[in-house]
Order: structure tokens, then C-alpha cells, then sequence
């Protein structure tokens, strides 16, 4: 009996010891700040294998590193860095019963590349020279074409900075009385962000490496805390909190689908359905329709609803490409399915 009893024992000991240091916080030691192969370098350095998500803020311009199960409150902050494109490094700790994240932040001059990869127990970034090179010169051979324009092409280089950017649009909408993001509804084919009142100004960023949907919803300071995970097109709803807005970032378990972003009452309603947006499809497809019979009466009444742009302009940048159009009218944003453009 006794010869039976040691494996178990061992085996619950080995247990609990691997509980005890699956929940130990990853204790962030210390952020080295160097340069090497011109690039700056920041090495956040902790206490086991890190877990951790980046993304990009603007106004003004910053790097987020994320570190789930970390604790940052032992690093002396702010660290005034002031050379290469970094102002300084900051951090935040966020708690609840529930999970720790440890976040740290890169204050940048301006639009920056970056790299983010592992080294051992650390999370080593390099941020790199700006990208903004290519575009000006873009914007400047488009300028003759369209003088009246030009200035409003020098906002350009903001978003295209950050070669994650895939795509980004402006929704301004209604006047919002929205104060914060009360949670996340799942529903049939759609995932709805809920707010306290009506959404106001949104921007709709798509993002890559890895596959993602940002929506900064403007007018709005509260939000919860914690992701929310969620199943189908998207793995998880996780949110960033900053001045005058809150992005909300929504996962995709793989590639970004096919989806729609609109306004509904108490708040916004990311679409994936293909049965919700088969549906709104045939409207669009039919109304070149009308235009195409000999008689030109039946397309007259459509002319009141059509909405007047003011500019189109292009750009391309690091391998992608950029298309600004101005004008104010309602929208829907859709990404369409790879077979369509094949």
C-alpha cells in the first residue's frame, strides 16, 4: 500500500507546485533603454516568458505594450529617453480579481516604425527610422492636379506611419451623447458595442500582424477593464482608454473577415453575418440598374440621395496603399471577401 501511495503524493506535490507558479505575476525587473544596428532599442525585461499584445495610439503618438499577468510597480517611471524618435517610457498597472496587465508606454516624436519580438524572459522593441518618407512626395505629386486640397494631404503621414495600418476610415456621424462603453453584446452574426447614450465620431482602423478591427469611439472616457472573449469571427473584445476617445480592438481568431460596421440604438454593431451582409448586397448591385435603361427618367428621383465628395486622393507607402475621400454623408464600411477582387 504504501509503495502505491509515493507516486500520487509525488505527483500531487509536482501539482501544486506547478499551480503555484503558473500563478505567479511576471515581475517586470527593469527596462533597458540602448541603440544598436540604428534602431533604438527598449528591453523590458521580467521574470518569466512574457504574454503581451501592441498597438499604436495617436495624439500624440505612442507605442502600448501590453503584458498580461505582469506586474510593472517596481519600474522607477517616467524614464526620459528624448533620442532615435522616443520621448520617454512610462508604465500603468491594471488589477482586478480576475487578471493582472502590466502596460507600458513609448512616448514617439512622430510616426514611427517598430519591431516587437521575444528574447528569453524579455519583450525587446526597436523602433526604427520614420516611414513618412515615401508619402509626402506622393502627396506633393498630387498637389498640381488638385491645388485647393493640398493642405489637407499633410495629414496623411500620420495613419500610413505605422505599417500595420491596413486601412482607415472616418465616420463622423451625429453629435454623440455616448459618456463610455457600457460592455459587448454577442449576438446572431454580429458582436454589438454597447454605450450609455449615441455614438459620436468613429474611426475604423483595419490592422495586420496579426489580423485585427480597431474602432476609436470619440467623446467617450469609460470602458471596462478586462477583454471580453467571444467565439466566431473574433476571438476577444479588448479595450485602450485615451484623450477624448476609447479604442475598442476587436481579435480576429484568423484572418480578418468580411464584415460591417453601423450605428445602431445603443451603440455600434460590428456585422459578420454572410446572411446579414448578402442582404444589404443586392441593393448595391442593382442600382447601376436604373442608369443603364434608355429612359432617363428613372434614374431622376435617385438624384436628391446621392452625396456631393469634395476630393479623392492617393497614396502608397511601404507597400500599401492609401485612399483619403472627403465628403460627409451616411456610410456603411465593409471589407469584401478575397474572391472578389481575384
Amino acid at each position: 500500500m504504501t509503495s502505491r501511495l509515493k507516486p500520487i503524493v509525488g505527483l500531487l506535490l509536482w501539482g501544486a507546485i506547478s499551480a503555484a507558479s503558473a500563478a505567479e505575476p511576471n515581475v517586470i525587473r527593469g527596462i533597458e533603454v540602448g541603440q544598436r544596428e540604428g534602431a533604438l532599442e527598449l528591453e523590458i525585461r521580467g521574470s518569466r516568458a512574457p504574454s503581451y499584445s501592441v498597438f499604436k495610439l495617436q495624439d500624440p503618438p505612442r507605442l502600448v505594450v501590453d503584458l498580461a499577468g505582469a506586474d510593472v510597480s517596481g519600474v522607477s517611471s517616467p524614464i526620459q529617453v528624448g533620442k532615435a524618435g522616443v520621448l520617454a517610457v512610462s508604465t500603468a498597472q491594471y488589477k482586478d480579481e480576475r487578471s493582472a496587465v502590466g502596460r507600458v508606454i513609448i512616448a514617439l516624436d512622430g510616426a514611427r516604425r517598430y519591431d516587437v519580438a521575444p528574447r528569453g524572459d524579455a519583450v525587446v522593441v526597436r523602433v526604427l527610422e520614420a516611414e513618412a518618407a515615401g508619402v509626402p512626395a506622393a502627396a506633393t505629386a498630387s498637389a498640381p492636379k488638385a491645388p485647393s486640397p493640398a493642405p489637407a494631404a499633410a495629414a496623411a503621414p500620420s495613419p500610413s506611419g505605422d505599417d500595420h495600418l491596413v486601412a482607415h476610415r472616418v465616420d463622423e456621424g451625429p453629435a454623440g451623447t455616448a459618456t463610455r462603453i457600457t460592455g459587448v453584446r454577442a449576438a446572431a452574426g454580429q458582436l454589438v458595442i454597447a454605450t450609455d447614450g449615441q455614438a459620436g465620431r468613429l474611426e475604423i482602423l483595419e490592422l495586420r500582424d496579426p489580423a485585427r478591427l480597431a474602432i476609436d469611439v470619440h467623446g467617450v472616457s469609460g470602458a471596462p477593464r478586462a477583454p471580453v472573449k467571444v467565439r466566431g469571427a473574433f476571438s476577444q473584445v479588448r479595450f485602450g482608454r485615451d484623450d477624448g476617445k476609447v479604442r475598442v480592438v476587436l481579435d480576429a481568431s484568423g484572418a480578418l473577415p468580411k464584415y460591417e460596421v453601423r450605428r445602431v440604438p445603443g451603440g455600434v454593431a460590428v456585422v459578420t453575418s454572410g446572411a446579414a451582409l448578402a442582404s444589404a448586397e443586392p441593393a448595391r448591385k442593382a442600382a447601376p440598374a436604373p442608369r443603364a435603361e434608355p429612359a432617363a427618367p428613372a434614374a431622376a428621383p435617385a438624384a436628391p440621395g446621392l452625396a456631393r465628395i469634395g476630393d479623392v486622393r492617393f497614396a502608397s507607402a511601404g507597400g500599401g496603399a492609401r485612399i483619403d475621400i472627403s465628403g460627409k454623408a451616411p456610410f456603411v464600411i465593409s471589407r469584401p471577401t478575397r474572391a472578389r477582387w481575384c
